[in-house]
């Protein structure tokens, strides 16, 4: 009996060893959130990174910012105003009703009506500290499938939630619902598990950097020279904040760009090379219907594209299907997507200068359905899988293919 009581002891002691309790991360996630509640303001510079499936941290993309955060407890969507400057001399700011920011020209200009009908989510992004305390509640109350687990190092608590859900969990815009509505009909569009990463100082327990991993998209945000309380919130004045000698244009509504290409015209040529070094002409497919299609890897609608073009190819075979790579992402994240989503016609790189040659509208998916002498036929901007595919194919047909 000893010797069983033993056994039985080194067992459950081996269990707790390898599954810590389960409320030891919660109770540091309500020691970060306790931590944040004491502050009106955070100054910091900041470091934000992104990188596409195929690529790691390293090769990914980094800007370096400086930023302003003012909390606003009444403001649900982001729950802060705030300010952000970029080293490359971007600068946008967002006061709870209206957002500033900076064009190529550069002009500074106000953008009201692009929330005017919207009550779920604001086209602005959660500056650092509202997308940790976001993570932090969400871990607390949320009742989705999800696992957290915590790893200690000299100086962190670093906290993984691993979400199962079928909808897209996204913090790090401002969102009423963390859920993103058009996951489940696109199907293919995410892959479970989200996986958000919280870094927390020990000394602390302020949160200091976080890792957002989705299925086509990873990024990271952390921040050093973090200044606490330097700005109260009825002091917050968005126009106080611009560069010197701006320019300034109200922009009221959005204007409705009009296609650089007419039904009828001729398709401008272009010579691109695909991801195993082929070069393609529009001009060496004439003879035989062509839908070219500007895309990009790191468009997360684009996602679920693939599969309409690859049934597209099996119903009309004599079909040319060519995809731009309108975002000149790296060769490594376009192979790497190729392989993922079965793609097996061309895929073209570094066509961000192509696509302004067929339209003023940068938005992608986008698609031009061109005839065999080389005539614009018809153009889709943008992907809808109740209603785009059946209107290709119906006029795929009308051609003959």
């Amino acid at each position: 009996m000893k010797r069983l009581a033993y056994i039985l002891f080194c067992l459950f002691f081996n269990l707790v060893q390898a599954f810590p309790y389960a409320e030891e991360p919660h109770k540091v996630i309500s020691q970060m959130l306790e931590q944040l509640g004491k502050h009106h303001s955070f100054s910091y510079d900041e470091e934000i990174a992104s990188w596409l499936p195929g690529e790691n941290e390293r090769d990914g993309k980094v800007g370096k910012k400086h930023t302003l955060e003012v909390v606003d407890a009444d403001e649900p969507y982001v729950g802060a105003r705030f300010v952000r400057t970029g080293d490359d001399g971007g600068f946008f700011a967002y006061d709870g009703k209206k957002r500033l920011r900076n064009t190529e020209e550069p002009l500074v200009f106000e953008v009201d009506s692009v929330f005017k009908g919207i009550t779920e989510y604001r086209v602005v992004p959660r500056p650092f500290y509202q997308v940790a305390k976001t993570i932090g509640q969400y871990i607390l109350s949320t009742k989705d499938s999800v696992q957290v687990e915590m790893q200690e190092t000299a100086n962190e608590y670093q906290i993984k939630v691993s979400i199962y859900t079928d909808e897209q969990v996204e913090f790090t815009m401002g969102r009423l619902s963390p859920y993103v509505p058009e996951v489940p009909e696109s199907g293919v569009f995410f892959t479970p598990p989200h996986i958000y990463i919280l870094h927390i100082d020990k000394s602390t327990y302020m949160p200091v950097r976080y890792y957002r991993i989705l299925e086509h998209e990873s990024s990271m945000e952390q921040v050093t020279q973090v200044k606490y309380d330097t700005q109260h919130l009825e002091d917050f004045d968005i126009y106080a904040y611009l560069p010197k000698d701006y320019l300034f244009k109200m922009q009221e509504t959005r204007t409705k760009v009009k296609n650089k290409l007419n039904k009828g015209d001729v398709a401008p040529d272009f010579e691109l090379q695909d991801t195993e070094g082929k070069l393609h002409k529009l001009s060496q497919y004439r003879g035989q219907a062509v839908l070219v299609e500007f895309t990009s890897v790191a468009c997360s609608v684009c996602q679920i594209v693939p599969v309409f073009l690859h049934q597209l190819s099996q119903e009309f075979p004599q079909l040319q299907i060519l995809s731009i790579e309108a975002w000149n992402m790296k060769p490594s994240a376009c192979v790497n997507w190729i392989k993922r989503k079965g793609i097996t016609h061309p895929y073209l790189l570094n066509g961000k200068d192509t696509q302004p040659l067929y339209t003023d509208n940068a938005a992608v998916p986008a698609f031009f359905i061109i005839d065999a002498e080389g005539k614009l036929v018809a153009e889709f901007t943008g992907y809808n899988e109740k209603t785009t595919p059946s209107a290709i194919s119906e006029i795929l047909r009308g051609l003959g293919e």
